[in-house]
C-alpha cells in the first residue's frame, strides 16, 4: 500500500507478485531478503536492512510476568473459529488472541512457556522475547501463503523452516507432544542496524 508519500521501515511484500503503488518517499528498512530482492526486480534500490520493528519491542515494553501457562496458541484473525483451533484448545493450549491490544497481547504471549502461531506476529512476537515457538500452516486462507513467513525468517537468519500441517496437528494428543516440536530461534540480525535506520 505504500504510495509516493510512505517512508518504509521493516514492512515487507505479501506475495512474490506485489508491488508499491507508487514509489515511496524512502526505503529505510523491510522486513526480509525476499521482499528487498522483489523492490530489486521491480528497479528500487534494496537498502539491505532487514527485519520485522516488532522485534524490538522488548527495548519499549517487556513485562514481568509469571508463566501461567505451558504453551499458547496464536492463530490469525481469520482462523480464530477453524475447528483446529477448537482441536487444540481441547488440549489445554493457551489461546492468545492476536486482535488484542499490544500491551494485553504481549503480557498473555509471555505468560506462555511455548508459543504455536499461524500469525506471522505471533511468531515474531515470541522470536522477541526469546519464547520457543514454531509456525503452524493451518489453512489456505492466508493472501500470499508462506511469502511473508520466509520472508520474515530468511531476515533473522532462520533457514529451512518447515511449518506444521494441520494433519500434524490432528496427531497431537497432548501438549507436551506440541511443546516437544517449538525451538527457540537464534535471531541472527543486528537489531541496532534496524533500530538506528528509524526515519528520523
Amino acid at each position: 500500500n505504500a504510495n509516493r508519500n510512505s517512508i518504509v521501515w521493516g514492512s515487507g511484500f505479501i506475495s512474490s507478485t506485489s508491488k508499491p503503488r507508487a514509489k515511496p518517499k524512502k526505503i529505510a528498512a523491510v522486513r526480509g531478503p525476499l521482499t528487498g530482492q522483489r523492490l530489486a526486480d521491480l528497479g528500487y534500490t534494496n537498502p539491505q536492512i532487514y527485519g520485522d520493528p516488532a522485534l524490538l519491542m522488548p527495548r519499549f515494553y517487556s513485562p514481568q510476568v509469571a508463566k501461567e501457562h505451558k504453551i499458547g496458541l496464536v492463530a490469525h484473525y481469520a482462523e480464530k473459529d477453524d475447528t483446529i483451533v477448537e482441536y487444540l484448545i481441547s488440549l489445554g493450549i493457551h489461546p492468545v488472541d492476536i486482535q488484542l491490544p499490544v500491551e494485553p497481547f504481549i503480557d498473555e504471549l509471555c505468560k506462555c512457556g511455548a508459543i504455536v502461531s499461524s500469525s506471522m506476529h505471533g511468531l515474531i512476537a515470541a522470536d522477541a522475547f526469546g519464547i520457543p515457538n514454531r509456525w503452524l500452516r493451518l489453512s489456505d486462507k492466508l493472501v500470499g501463503g508462506d511469502f511473508k513467513f520466509q520472508d520474515y525468517y530468511g531476515g533473522i537468519g532462520v533457514v529451512g523452516e518447515i511449518p506444521l500441517e494441520k494433519s500434524d496437528l490432528l496427531a497431537i494428543q497432548s501438549q507436551d507432544e506440541l511443546i516437544a516440536l517449538t525451538s527457540k530461534k537464534t535471531i541472527g540480525l543486528d537489531l541496532d542496524k534496524l533500530f538506528d535506520a528509524f526515519p528520523v
